[in-house]
């Protein structure tokens, strides 16, 4: 018992101090654009790995926002480091990125620095971005495929 609690509160204090707003972490403040409706939410994934980038399950944190005039913002706190995210307009809200038999997405999409793929998904070099101790800001479009 004793070693759960303890695993519970490391978890919790460094996902905590990961994340939250204190000196060794810099803000990030995100507009997803282009949203055709507002139906369900928009998913941002955050990476800090070229092998995980864009797979939605191996994110290192997941935020989720709803979509007012065709535009969903985000804002959170990273330590520095390099990072990309990638997006899904969640339109049937069923907590992830729908697919179709061969693998394209079926809902809007899109990544950090507007990269795209070409044949294939963004990749990680295209979409990282650095953060140091200056605040971002980026605004990002949703393609549909």
């Amino acid at each position: 018992m004793k070693t759960l609690l303890l695993m519970g509160w490391l978890f919790f204090g460094i996902n905590t101090c990961l994340y939250a707003n204190d000196d060794k972490t810099t803000e990030v403040r995100v507009t997803v654009t282009n949203l055709r409706s507002e139906e369900g939410q928009v998913i941002l994934s955050l990476f800090d790995n070229a092998e995980d980038f864009p797979n939605q399950t191996k994110a290192i944190k997941t935020f989720k926002a709803d979509i007012r005039d065709g535009k969903a913002n985000f804002q959170f706190h990273l330590p520095a480091g390099t990072y990309a995210f990638a997006f899904t307009h969640d339109e049937n809200n069923n907590g992830k990125r729908d697919t179709n038999f061969i693998g394209m997405p079926k809902e809007g999409v899109g990544a950090s620095n507007n990269a795209k793929g070409s044949f294939g998904p963004p990749k990680f070099e295209d979409a990282k971005f650095t953060i140091a101790d200056q605040p971002i800001q980026s605004t990002v479009e949703t393609n549909y495929l």
